[in-house]
Formats: structure tokens, C-alpha cells, sequence
């Protein structure tokens, strides 16, 4: 606390100019004694106290930056922990997935997963939550082992996602999250494929030409129908399935409708997967990428 002595009272304003400029006394103009008792302001800093200050600075945008970096590695070990070991062998087919992390580094909520179901047929999984880093992280693993647990006890894909919704708004209730999963008999080539906010797949013909699957959407897992719609399709003979996240088709320089031109153009006779990722990867994504192709033998 400190005491001021002003020569009138410079706050009051009011009076000034009510009296305007021709009044040469007044309680605001003379130079009447007037008090003002000014706290909460520091006495002026020592040399010392101004170093001490900024070594406190320094240490905490260290301790920030130790942070930040525990916290992206901490989300990307989550993240790849998650992913499969290994992708399931199918006879007569081959299944190969890519992951790229966004620009910068930053580990999003984009996953992937393939399993074999008791029934034999071969589930595949891309997912995308909302958001980055450690929380996105979090989710996609609950979200991803719920999942699981529900298309391994012979859920189809539409049933799974209605039970993945419930479960998100019980447990997950601030995060939204897109999903496609899909549910293939190697035999038949019959496809089962439901989504939830989320990209369609394409559809590669005998030739590796693709073409995107006009399949049903329901809202996104978190505000979804719970009874998300079913779309079947047959995957023909040299024939294939691609699924993707939307890091791969859109970006704040490239429009959704552009950019799955770009990668329906980019299956052609025998491109790779890599050939893909490489002609449609966007430098200006913020979003990490996902992609997933099975194909016919």
C-alpha cells in the first residue's frame, strides 16, 4: 500500500469538464492537497528481483516444453500400441495399411485395426477422433478395444457401431469420433460395410480402377443413431476395397470433392500403396493419414 498526494483530485473528470476550460479554480484545477491510497501495485524491482523473475520464467517454459514433449510421446506410444503387430494373412488376398502423423509431428486420433471374426470373415477398422495428442489418444483406445469386444462376440459391423455409440455417450461423452468398418467374406468377396461419419470406402474393379461406394452414413459415433445402416457389396475377383481417413482428402488447401478425385485417380494398373500415399499426400494437411487396401486375388 502506498499513500500519493496529487495536487486536486485527478480522477474526477466529471467536474473538469462540466467547468470547461475558462475556470482557472476548481476542486479538480487548484492545487488543493488530495490523497489517493493505491494498493495492490509492488514497490519498484531490484535488479535482483527482476533476475529472479526471469530465471523463473526460464525454468517454466522449460518445464512447458518437457511437458509438451512427455505428452507427444507419451501419445504416440499409445497410439502404436495400438495399431496391430502384425496384419492378418488371408489366402487369396492381400491386406496392407499405412499411417502418417500430421505435419510437425502431432499424434491425431486417427487409427486402423483387422481382425479375423469367429465366423471367419475378416473385419477391417479406420477410425478418427476428434482432436490430438494425448486426450485423442485415450479415447481411440477405449474406443478401439470396445470395438473389438463387440465385433469378436459376432456383432456385425451396424450392431457394433450402435453399441460403440451408447458406450461413447456413457463413457466419452465430449469426444466425436468417425468410423468405417467393414466385415468380408473371403470366400464370396461379400461386403458388409457401415459408417459412421465417416468417408466411404472405394471399390477397385479387376483392373485396380476405383470407384467410391455409395453407401448409407449415420452421424458420427458420440451423437449417432444407434442404429446405423448396413451397405453390401461384393468385392469382384483382382478386385479390392481401399479405407482411408479424411486426412487424406481433405485439408485447409484442398476441398473434400477434390480431393477424392485425386485419389480415385490415383488407382490405376498396378499402383501401390505407397504410389497412393505418395500422389495424394496434401502439404497443406494438418491431419494425420490413414490408409488401408485389401485386395482380391
Amino acid at each position: 500500500m502506498q499513500d500519493v498526494d496529487w495536487g486536486g483530485d485527478p480522477h474526477n473528470k466529471a467536474i473538469a469538464l462540466r467547468e470547461g476550460d475558462t475556470v482557472r479554480l476548481s476542486p479538480r484545477r487548484s492545487f488543493e492537497k488530495w490523497t489517493e491510497v493505491v494498493r495492490g501495485r509492488s514497490e519498484p524491482w531490484s535488479d535482483r528481483e527482476r533476475l529472479s523473475a526471469e530465471e523463473l520464467r526460464t525454468g517454466l517454459v522449460e518445464t512447458l516444453l518437457l511437458r509438451g514433449r512427455w505428452e507427444v510421446h507419451a501419445a504416440r506410444e499409445v497410439q502404436r500400441a495400438l495399431r496391430p503387430d502384425a496384419l492378418p494373412a488371408v489366402p487369396g488376398w492381400t491386406l496392407e495399411a499405412r499411417y502418417e502423423p500430421a505435419a510437425g509431428g502431432e499424434v491425431g486420433g486417427d487409427w486402423y485395426d483387422a481382425l479375423t471374426l469367429p465366423d471367419g470373415r475378416l473385419a477391417l477398422v479406420v477410425g478418427d477422433v476428434a482432436g490430438h495428442g494425448l486426450p485423442a489418444a485415450a479415447a481411440m483406445g477405449q474406443l478401439r478395444n470396445a470395438l473389438r469386444a463387440h465385433l469378436l462376440r459376432g456383432d456385425g459391423p451396424a450392431d457394433a457401431l450402435g453399441w460403440l455409440d451408447r458406450y461413447s455417450r456413457q463413457v466419452l461423452a465430449d469426444d466425436l469420433t468417425t468410423l468405417a468398418v467393414v466385415a468380408v467374406d473371403p470366400r464370396t468377396g461379400e461386403v458388409e460395410l457401415s459408417l459412421a461419419g465417416h468417408p466411404s470406402p472405394l471399390l477397385l474393379d479387376a483392373d485396380g480402377r476405383a470407384a467410391a461406394l455409395p453407401a448409407e452414413l449415420d452421424p458420427p459415433v458420440g451423437v449417432g443413431s444407434g442404429r446405423p445402416p448396413t451397405t453390401r457389396v461384393t468385392v469382384p475377383p483382382g478386385g479390392g476395397l481401399v479405407l482411408f481417413s479424411d486426412g487424406l482428402v481433405d485439408s485447409r488447401d484442398t476441398r473434400l470433392s477434390a480431393g477424392l478425385e485425386r485419389l480415385v485417380g490415383a488407382f490405376r494398373p498396378g499402383v501401390t500403396i505407397d504410389d497412393v500415399l505418395a500422389a495424394c499426400r496434401d502439404e497443406g494437411s494438418v491431419d494425420d493419414v490413414t490408409l488401408v487396401v485389401l485386395r482380391r486375388g
